[in-house]
């Protein structure tokens, strides 16, 4: 939640300090959004643990970045996410600067312990790049009038298992 908060904190002074008012004072918002698989495609080293050494030996989840790119009044500001270790890249930064008019680029990873080493493949990283780089020019072709809202809900169950089991075996989602 105080994550959520920061963010909106962040994007509210962004858009309200930084970018110019029309003589109206509105301005209209556009989002653009994609998600691109970032899963790597042969095996590779393993990142989140030491003595990790051997390669992966098959996928149990795609991993994915997800895109955000927000213009009012020409003024752009991109969120990347992506779901990887740790992972920064100037050349997305001069790209999204130079070829998409996105001077704000803020990537940010979940930090998991079971995800591929970039730094063990120049190819996978590379790989990463591109697709990084084609959600970016996605998001910004299919940017649309959007909004922003705040909102709160109590909602306990996420802080438990929310998996009950059925008489028959089977388990259904506590808040369905």
């Amino acid at each position: 939640m105080k994550k959520l908060v920061s963010l909106l904190i962040l994007l509210t002074t962004y858009f309200s300090i930084l970018l110019p008012q029309n003589a109206t004072g509105d301005n209209q918002l556009l989002v653009g959004m994609a998600k691109v698989n970032i899963t790597p495609t042969e095996p590779i080293k393993m990142s989140g643990y030491a003595d990790r050494k051997a390669l992966s030996k098959s996928v149990h989840d795609s991993l994915y970045s997800r895109i955000l790119v927000f213009d009012v009044a020409g003024k752009r500001f991109a969120l990347v996410s992506c779901e990887l270790s740790g992972y920064r890249n100037d050349r997305i930064n001069e790209y999204a600067k130079k070829q998409l008019n996105i001077p704000d680029l803020l990537i940010n990873v979940i930090h998991t312990h079971s995800g591929p080493d970039l730094r063990s493949s120049e190819k996978y990283s590379r790989m990463v790049e591109q697709k990084i780089i084609s959600g970016l020019e996605t998001a910004v072709r299919n940017m649309v009038p959007s909004q922003i809202a705040v909102g709160y809900l109590s909602f306990p169950q996420l802080g438990y298992v929310r998996l009950i089991m059925r008489k028959d075996g089977r388990a259904h989602a506590s808040w369905i």
